[in-house]
């Protein structure tokens, strides 16, 4: 299920029951300031199988339209990954899953 910036903002309000997570500058809007965007898509994922750090973002970088990144991750059960561009999503997900 992709959900939309704001989908994924009231999920997140839900599951940590604290608004404050996700004001403006919230520590939930974190991993956009490593990227120098602003993610508009979201995706729930199983634990990405193993892989190598540098070879999953050369990856990204030489592949996907936008820019992805991690922005939470529990125990490796489950991990939220948010996208710039939706089209990135499901080439996204066929490599790494």
């Amino acid at each position: 299920m992709i959900l939309s910036r704001s989908q994924f903002k009231r999920r997140m309000v839900q599951y940590f029951d604290h608004p404050a997570i996700a004001a403006a500058h919230g520590v939930l809007w974190t991993p956009e300031s490593a990227i120098g965007a602003k993610c508009h898509w979201f995706v729930a994922v199983p634990r990405i199988r193993e892989w190598r750090h540098e070879q999953f973002w050369n990856w990204c970088r030489q592949n996907l339209q936008g820019k992805v990144a991690c922005f939470y991750n529990n125990d490796g059960v489950e991990q939220w990954w948010g996208f710039t561009h939706r089209r990135d999503i499901a080439f996204w997900i066929l490599k790494w899953m």
